[in-house]
């Protein structure tokens, strides 16, 4: 048996492995919802491994993984930049407040 028999014979036993593994994982829709989740630290130690053997087989779950990471950090960011900009001011015509007042007391009394 020839050196590049042996390293064929290597690459597909590890790729019948991967398989394997890929085939008894869950699928991707179940990891992508428990990624969100793990953000807020709410997965069991069977839901961590499994989601840890998923991400070394599927390239598709890694890409979503560091893609929300990035979200994270980007939104963890946003309110130090805006600072006191985030709070919205709305300068309505007093004839407007009267209105939008109007409306909300005539939706109340109608529940």
């Amino acid at each position: 048996m020839s050196s590049e028999q042996k390293i064929s014979a290597a690459r597909r036993f590890k790729l019948w492995v991967i398989d394997l593994i890929a085939y008894r994982l869950p699928p991707c829709e179940v990891i992508t919802e428990q990624l969100s989740r793990a953000r807020l630290g709410k997965l069991s130690l069977k839901e961590r491994i499994l989601v840890r053997l998923h991400l070394t087989v599927c390239d598709w779950c890694t890409n979503y993984k560091k893609q929300i990471g990035i979200i994270d950090k980007t939104l963890e960011k946003l309110p130090k930049e805006l600072g006191d900009e985030t709070k919205v001011k709305f300068n309505l015509p007093d004839d407007a407040k009267k209105r939008i007042l109007s409306n909300l007391k005539d939706s109340d009394s109608n529940k």
